[in-house]
C-alpha cells in the first residue's frame, strides 16, 4: 500500500534531482533521452524490497536495471535497440561482477585493456591476467547471474561484418583504420563472451567522439556528415572510456550478493509492436514496473547511433527499417496523426506488458508534461491502467535537464510522474 506516510516522504523529494544521489551507476554507453539514476533508485527503494523483480520495458542503457541490481532487487530490461542491448548487458556484467566478488568487474576492464595494448604494466588493474580462479569465478558469476547468456545477446544484436565504408564518411581515414585493427583484435583474442560482449560496447561508445561530426548526435541521426576530417587516436579514447567505467564502478554502491545458481538481470531484445510476447526465460512475474515510454516525434534512436549500426553489421536499408518500427520515431513526425498513432501503440504494448505482470503491482510511468502537447500518451496510459483496475496513488512534476537528456532542440522541458496501484 502507498501509505500516507510514504507519500509525505515522496512528495519532499525534489524530482528535479538537481544533485545526484551517492552510489548510484550510470551507463557504459552514451544514449539520447536518459533519466537521472536517482529517480529510479527513489521508487525502487519506495516501491520493492531486497530480491524484488523490477520491470523496465524501454530500458534504454538500463538505468532503472542497473539501479535496481545495485541495490539487491533483479531486473528483467526488455530493448529493440542492439545499441542498448549490448550497453545494458556489459553495464550490468560489470554491476553483477562487483555484488558477487569485488575486483571481478575490474578483471574484465584489465583484460581488454592487455589484448587491445591500450595500457602498460603500471597501469594494468590489481588483478593478475593469468589467474585461472579469476577466469572460472568471472564465468560463473555471469552464467548463474545473467540469463539469457551472452552469447544469445551478441548473436541478436551483431547483424554481421562492420560497414567499413559507411563509417569511412564519418570517421578520418587512419583513426577508422586504428578502430579496425582494434575491432579485428578484440574479435580475435577476448574470450569468455564477457570480455568481447564489453569490448564491442566500449568501440560502439567511442565511436560519436571519434567521428569528425562533433556538433551534436542529432546531427549524426539527420545524417548530416561533416565538412571536414580530423583525426583522432581511438587507442586514447578507448583509453578514457576504460578509466570512466573503472572510476563509476569504484563510486558505484552495490548490495553483496552470494547466492549461487540464482539469475539477477534478464537483457530481452523485444519489439513491442510485434505480435509475440518477449522471450524471457523467467517465470517469475515483477511486482514493480519503472519506466519512460519513448516520446512522440522526439527522437530518433536508432539513427543517433547511426555509427554504432554500421559497426554491428547494419546497412542504411537496415537502420531505416529499425526507425520504422520505433514507438513515436520522430521522422513519423511529419504525418499529421502521428501522435494518434504513437498513443495507439503505447496502449497495445502497455496490454502486452501487464501481461508479464504480478497480481498487485506498482506501475512507474515518466511521461511528457501536458503543456508539451503530447497529452494523447498520458490519456491512453491512463484508459488502459484504469480498465485494469489501477488509479494514480502518486503524481508529480519535473524539469527535465537539458545536460541530462542531451536533446536541448526539444521542446519538452517538463515530465509528469505517475504511479499507478489497484
Amino acid at each position: 500500500m502507498a501509505t500516507a506516510r510514504l507519500l509525505r516522504q515522496l512528495e519532499a523529494v525534489d524530482w528535479d534531482f538537481p544533485v545526484g544521489l551517492p552510489g548510484t551507476a550510470s551507463g557504459v554507453h552514451w544514449y539520447p533521452g536518459t533519466f537521472p539514476a536517482a529517480l529510479p533508485t527513489t521508487l525502487i527503494q519506495a516501491f520493492s524490497k531486497s530480491n524484488d523483480l523490477v520491470f523496465d520495458p524501454y530500458a534504454g542503457v538500463g538505468t532503472t536495471a542497473l539501479e535496481a541490481l545495485r541495490q539487491g532487487r533483479r531486473a528483467i530490461a526488455v530493448e529493440k535497440n542492439p545499441v542498448a542491448i549490448l550497453a545494458i548487458a556489459t553495464a550490468a556484467s560489470l554491476v553483477v561482477l562487483k555484488s558477487v566478488k569485488p575486483g571481478l568487474e575490474e578483471y574484465v576492464l584489465d583484460n581488454i585493456e592487455h589484448v587491445l595494448g591500450l595500457g602498460n604494466d603500471s597501469t594494468q588493474g590489481s588483478l593478475p591476467l593469468t589467474h585461472g580462479h579469476l577466469l572460472e569465478s568471472t564465468s560463473n558469476a555471469i552464467r548463474d547471474s545473467l540469463s539469457p547468456q551472452i552469447p544469445l545477446i551478441l548473436n541478436e544484436s551483431i547483424v554481421g561484418p562492420p560497414k567499413w565504408e559507411s563509417l569511412r564518411v564519418w570517421i578520418e581515414s587512419s583513426t577508422l583504420k586504428e578502430i579496425r585493427r582494434l575491432y579485428e583484435e578484440l574479435i580475435g583474442n577476448t574470450d569468455p563472451d564477457i570480455f568481447r560482449l564489453t569490448g564491442l560496447t566500449m568501440l560502439s561508445a567511442i565511436l560519436r567522439p571519434a567521428s569528425s561530426q562533433t556538433q551534436s548526435w542529432g546531427h549524426i541521426a539527420d545524417n548530416v556528415q561533416p565538412k571536414a576530417m580530423v583525426k583522432k587516436s581511438a587507442k586514447s579514447l578507448c583509453f578514457n572510456w576504460l578509466r570512466r567505467v573503472r572510476g563509476m564502478l569504484r563510486e558505484t554502491h552495490v548490495v553483496p550478493h552470494s547466492e549461487s545458481n540464482s539469475f539477477r538481470v534478464e537483457v530481452c531484445h523485444h519489439d513491442w509492436l510485434s505480435d509475440a510476447p518477449p522471450r524471457t526465460h523467467i517465470r517469475e512475474k515483477p511486482c514493480l514496473l519503472i519506466t519512460s515510454p519513448p516520446y512522440a516525434n522526439a527522437i530518433d534512436y536508432s539513427t543517433a547511433q547511426r555509427l554504432s549500426f554500421y559497426l554491428f553489421g547494419y546497412s542504411d536499408e537496415g537502420i531505416a527499417a529499425a526507425v520504422s518500427t520505433e514507438i513515436g520515431a520522430r521522422r513519423k513526425r511529419f504525418s499529421s496523426d502521428s501522435e494518434e498513432i504513437w498513443s495507439t501503440h503505447l496502449m497495445m504494448a502497455l496490454e502486452n506488458q501487464l501481461l508479464l505482470m504480478d497480481n498487485d503491482p506498482v506501475i512507474c510511468v515518466l511521461l511528457p508534461h501536458k503543456n508539451a502537447g503530447r497529452e494523447f500518451g498520458s490519456e491512453a496510459i491512463q484508459v488502459v491502467l484504469k480498465e485494469h483496475g489501477f488509479q494514480v496513488a502518486f503524481e508529480i512534476d519535473r524539469s527535465i535537464r537539458q545536460s541530462r537528456t542531451r536533446q536541448s532542440w526539444t521542446s519538452i522541458k517538463r515530465e509528469t510522474l505517475r504511479v499507478y496501484r489497484k
